[in-house]
């Protein structure tokens, strides 16, 4: 996964302006022109300037010329280059934060679509500000922009899991969880230090890297945030870290994700994390709790105190103690014969030491996490290459077109026909039709109207049509096979609908997936929003053998969508997964 840093691409997009004549009449964040984006000056009274917002594709327009925000799905294109690929979440304010593709430079990119409709909002000089930061957690502004009444701001794509993908599998470790939270920590009090609130953290846009990195995907710093309201911020994500749960309340802002449960709580304040999680240390707990309530008398009232206290480890930790900042420690004694010099140098090097120490710990943790992960996903797949090296003339399932007896067994086609290990050996689309070509998909949605909402693996859908078969989108990891509810099932699939430039009457779908046993359904589609799986027709259906496999569709109506829905995934015991590298839709 690459980090593309500030020093990689130090290109900004920004045009820059002359700044516009103060007004007496503006409020306390009054409005200036956006320069462009370069180094800010230390000039806290410089730096506090807002700008009017131009597009600088498409110009300024009056808030009364500006036609309605169109609804925007993925696929959709702004600024007349940023493709939409994936929604990442969205906040209370009403910003939307996408994950986007440069159609001009091959990049993945990070937009914020801002709801402001007059694009000289305090928000956006601020935003401004904070993308100028030099800060390896904080993801630099390349490009903004008004479209339709819409202001958007565009900036560097970070690569990494988020925080509620690692909470997949229940709470973090107390190291790890604290590594990730100090580093967090680090980067909003920078932008502190630059008289910058955030106002919009959340688990959806803090990434972790394998590094042991932490950054955010995307930032916004609200006119109306405070410092408390960051400090609360990043002790509920280290809460979230330790008990997997979130501790609502009326100061801290809602998540917009459902799943995650909220924390328990006793007398309207939830607990503290060592009751609700035994085995966690009391001195974490105490200090999550001072982040979450910084009004309290003993609260947290500095985030930069909580980055020195998440990084500052104490032997005592583990045991109960309490975590202390490196000026609270009592110093060693030195030999008499030290100079106060002597005496300060030694305490700053235990002081480093300690902290890389700390740094070192962490990110050992997370190697190992993404080794084991690698090098199960490297056996499972070499197993199925000499499985089939071993076994040419075993029954496959075949690649033959829907037929009712197909759909009467459960969507697994018969095995009479020929082997599908590879394109070549499918059946031809028929001679009377048109001459096949490759279709151009432009977006995706995850299909999963028995699902609770949230989405399987959402940011990797664009992987499905990237030309490079070895990049994944796979489905979560499910405790059973897919069947009805009625037979005691928890869903009878899950699957993606293609979005094409235009409507297309597809001949064939080529499955390319390292997978053995995963059984496929081509049905149509008329949009993104789709009812019941029993709404859409069938069109054909195929199983994957651990390769490409042509799947031919006979009869389908011209549309601009097609839903490719899985509803048998390869696994065991309580270990079920679908993985698909690639994705070719051929038709006129």
């Amino acid at each position: 996964m690459t980090d593309h840093s500030a020093d990689d691409d130090p290109t900004v997009m920004v045009p820059a302006v002359q700044p516009a004549a103060p007004d007496a009449a503006a409020a306390d964040e009054p409005t200036v022109m956006v320069p462009a984006v370069q180094p800010a000056a230390p000039d806290a009274a410089a730096a506090d300037q807002t700008v009017a917002l131009t597009n600088p594709r498409r110009g300024t327009r009056s808030g009364a010329d500006q036609p309605p925000a169109p609804e925007l799905a993925p696929g959709s294109t702004i600024g007349e280059r940023y493709r939409l690929t994936a929604l990442v979440g969205t906040d209370t304010h009403g910003n939307r934060f996408w994950r986007a593709r440069d159609t001009v430079l091959p990049r993945d990119m990070a937009v914020t679509l801002l709801p402001d409709s007059s694009g000289t909002s305090a928000t956006v000089a601020r935003t401004l500000r904070a993308g100028r930061l030099r800060h390896i957690g904080l993801p630099q502004t390349l490009d903004l922009g008004s479209e339709n009444g819409q202001t958007f701001v565009v900036g560097q794509w970070v690569d990494g899991a988020t925080l509620t993908d690692l909470l997949a599998k229940g709470p973090l470790e107390p190291a790890v969880a604290s590594a990730i939270a100090g580093r967090v920590s680090e980067a909003v009090a920078e932008a502190h230090r630059n008289g910058l609130a955030l106002g919009s953290i959340h688990p959806s846009l803090v990434r972790v890297n394998v590094d042991g990195q932490a950054r955010f995907s995307h930032v916004i710093a609200h006119a109306t945030a405070t410092p408390d309201d960051d400090i609360r911020a990043v002790g509920a994500l280290l809460y979230l870290m330790l008990t997997g749960t979130w501790p609502a309340s009326d100061q801290l802002a809602p998540l917009t994700d459902t799943s995650l449960p909220s924390a328990p709580q006793r007398g309207g304040r939830e607990l503290l994390a060592d009751v609700a999680v035994p085995g966690i240390p009391q001195a974490l707990a105490q200090l999550t709790a001072g982040a979450l309530h910084p009004e309290d008398p003993d609260g947290i009232h500095a985030v930069a105190a909580l980055a020195s206290l998440l990084q500052t480890p104490d032997p005592s930790a583990s045991g109960g103690g309490s975590l202390r900042a490196p000026e609270q420690s009592e110093p060693e004694v030195p030999p008499p014969t030290m100079s106060p010099a002597d005496r300060r140098l030694r305490k700053e090097r235990r002081v480093k030491v300690s902290i890389a120490s700390a740094f070192i710990a962490a990110f050992v943790a997370l190697i190992l996490i993404v080794a084991g992960t690698f090098a199960r996903n490297t056996l499972v797949s070499i197993n199925d290459q000499n499985q089939t090296q071993l076994d040419p003339l075993a029954d496959r399932p075949s690649t033959s077109g829907a037929a009712p007896t197909t759909v009467a067994n459960n969507g697994r086609p018969s095995t009479s026909g020929s082997s599908t290990s590879a394109p070549a050996s499918s059946t031809p689309p028929s001679s009377s039709a048109p001459a096949a070509q490759q279709m151009t998909i432009v977006g995706a949605e995850v299909f999963d109207p028995e699902g609770t909402g949230k989405k399987d693996n959402v940011d990797f859908l664009d992987r499905l049509w990237d030309g490079d078969p070895q990049t994944e989108w796979e489905t979560w990891v499910y405790k059973q096979q897919f069947r009805s509810k009625a037979d005691g099932g928890y869903k009878v699939g899950v699957g993606v609908i293609l979005q094409f430039d235009r409507p297309i009457t597809p001949q064939s779908v080529e499955i390319n997936s390292a997978d053995t046993g995963m059984t496929v359904q081509i049905r149509t589609a008329v949009g993104f929003q789709l009812g019941a799986v029993d709404s859409t027709t069938l069109l054909a259906t195929g199983g994957v053998a651990g390769g490409p496999v042509v799947i031919p569709v006979t009869g389908a109506p011209p549309s601009q969508y097609l839903l490719v829905f899985i509803n048998q995934i390869p696994g065991a015991e309580s270990t079920w997964r679908g993985r698909i590298g690639e994705i070719v839709v051929k038709g006129s």
